[in-house]
């Protein structure tokens, strides 16, 4: 299984990072699974930028499953840029 994770974290705090603690939880749901959670984000990124990214640097993993977490970065292109850039 491969996970594909799109927000930056605090990279100097590996083990507390999201990505880290969300590879975790998936560990405990499903020990015998071969899990990879690959974070493709930069930081202060927003929807509309992200998009631009997303064919190259995330579908080339073929991802069994991806999360989007844009949140507050969002707020600089607005809700209508943020909407059209995922349809």
């Amino acid at each position: 299984m491969a996970i594909v994770r799109r927000r930056a974290s605090l990279r100097d705090i590996v083990d507390l990072a999201y990505p880290a603690l969300f590879h975790w939880e998936l560990k405990q749901r499903f020990p015998c699974a071969v899990i990879n959670v690959i974070v493709t984000a930069i930081g202060g990124e927003s929807a509309p930028q992200g998009t631009m990214r997303f064919a190259a640097e995330v579908l080339g993993h073929r991802p069994d499953g991806v999360t989007f977490d844009y949140g507050l970065n969002d707020r600089r292109p607005g809700p209508v840029a943020a909407a059209r850039a995922w349809r």
